[in-house]
């Protein structure tokens, strides 16, 4: 089940989801945390906190999201691996990659959820970049010792001081830009999550990058893919 739906797609939500709505039509979007709390934008725009009582709290705009005994302080209308069942397997995954490394000097997160790895990392500098402002909210709540940055994928204008070791990208399709962008890195390791790939850019990121191997987390109807790379 989906932890977070919107309106159109309440059918496809945890049980606890399904619940509220069948007293409470006057849904936009819907976010389940999995502990006993629900975060609900109406169709007005506002955000209030229930727990799974039906109990109404304060107006709210974030939920806490549990991963590895640690908790993720995320927006409703942020990125958010929201398949119940490979969310964390998709994390854990990503994670165990992430740590062949050891220690580095620079990691460099792109998208959606990148931050939630920087904890397990040991690296001397954290950067981090998005189109989407509640995600680089998120990024500096949660990592404050992080530098994140609010980006236009169609003309990324960002200079690292420093070449990042390891590349996160969590994106939907990613964007031609993004892929020129990186490709003038010299870095180790390239990790990128995707929901949807076009063969296209499936193609295009081959002949930019040196790809290892992809692994494939079966999301409903689609696939999603983790793609390891090295830079060529």
């Amino acid at each position: 089940m989906l932890t977070k739906v919107s309106h159109s797609d309440i059918k496809y939500g945890t049980y606890q989801i399904q619940e509220f709505y069948k007293n409470n039509t006057d849904i936009d979007l819907i976010q389940d945390n999995l502990h006993g709390q629900l975060l609900i934008k109406n169709k007005s725009n506002k955000t209030y906190l229930f727990d799974y009582n039906k109990n109404k709290y304060y107006s709210h705009n974030t939920i806490h999201v549990h991963w590895k005994n640690n908790i993720i302080i995320k927006h409703i209308i942020s990125f958010d691996q929201n398949n119940s069942k490979i969310a964390n397997q998709i994390r854990n995954y990503v994670l165990k990659e992430c740590l062949t490394l050891g220690e580095i000097n620079c990691v460099l997160g792109i998208g959606g959820e990148y931050y939630i790895y920087f904890p397990y990392i040991s690296s001397k500098i954290y950067y981090g970049i998005s189109n989407h402002p509640s995600i680089i909210i998120d990024a500096n709540n949660n990592i404050p010792y992080s530098s994140n940055c609010l980006v236009d994928y169609n003309s990324i204008k960002v200079n690292l001081y420093t070449s990042p070791d390891l590349i996160i990208v969590n994106v939907f399709n990613i964007h031609e830009n993004i892929i020129s962008w990186i490709k003038k890195f010299k870095f180790l390791k390239l990790i990128i999550i995707a929901c949807n790939l076009s063969d296209s850019k499936l193609k295009l990121l081959d002949n930019s990058f040196k790809i290892k191997k992809i692994k494939y987390f079966k999301n409903y109807s689609s696939w999603i893919r983790i793609i390891h790379a090295e830079s060529l």
